[in-house]
């Protein structure tokens, strides 16, 4: 079963002509990997690179994926080579972040789950960059106090210091999304005192801290389309 979970930034325009062109001068390798209706398959992917490659479906994206690791790499993401990620990137695709561990991407899909529940957006496998920002912002405050209560109780980090300067310099300008992130954590407080008496530390909790205020970093500025998806 895949695990990892993967971020990706997407160029529309060098897509069209670049992996549009390698599609097409490239037709019989790819084939291999569309199975069934593989003519028909490909000629649909190929009609929406040329709208948009944030039009291709999931399993479109991940075939695509698959074909350049097979072709260039290791035919593996986990294994992924900073040489393949530039073959993806000069083709209109940048895999630019990634959660390679089974239980950081439980975590984070379950943050995302909670936050689902305050959102009218309700992501699934491609957002837009606003909407992402705001869950990212979320999940510092939610993990970030949750990272802090583990400490308060001998599960010790050593980031308090660090956490509580990112959410303070936060939640002046995100004052909703950090209430949602304290309702959150508030109704599960009897849960975490539970857990933590019966388990020992888990580091976890810091390190999913660590992907979100990265991811945060990474897409603050970034006007466009993020894609979240998990290895083919």
């Amino acid at each position: 079963m895949a695990e990892e979970l993967y971020f990706i930034k997407t160029n529309p325009t060098v897509a069209k002509i670049n992996l549009y062109n390698r599609l097409c001068s490239e037709e019989n390798s790819i084939l291999h990997f569309l199975k069934e209706d593989s003519k028909d398959r490909l000629k649909t992917i190929k009609d929406k690179l040329k709208d948009s490659i944030d039009t291709l479906t999931q399993e479109e994206l991940g075939i695509i994926l698959s074909w350049f690791y097979d072709k260039y790499g290791s035919n593996s993401l986990s294994n992924s080579s900073e040489e393949v990620k530039m073959k993806l990137y000069i083709h209109g695709i940048e895999i630019f972040f990634e959660i390679p561990s089974a239980a950081l991407v439980k975590k984070f899909q379950e943050i995302l789950t909670k936050y689902n529940c305050h959102s009218q957006c309700h992501f699934n496998y491609i957002m837009n960059s606003k909407e992402f920002n705001d869950f990212l912002i979320y999940g510092i405050f939610y993990t970030g106090m949750l990272t802090l209560f583990l400490e308060k109780h001998d599960q010790k980090n050593n980031k308090g210091e660090s956490i509580s300067l990112v959410i303070d310099s936060l939640k002046p300008n995100y004052p909703s999304l950090y209430q949602y992130a304290e309702t959150d954590f508030n109704s599960n407080l009897e849960d975490f005192k539970t857990y933590i008496s019966q388990h020992p530390a888990e580091p976890d909790t810091a390190a999913i801290f660590d992907d979100f205020k990265e991811l945060y970093d990474l897409t603050r500025f970034y006007k466009g389309t993020i894609i979240k998806l998990q290895n083919p």
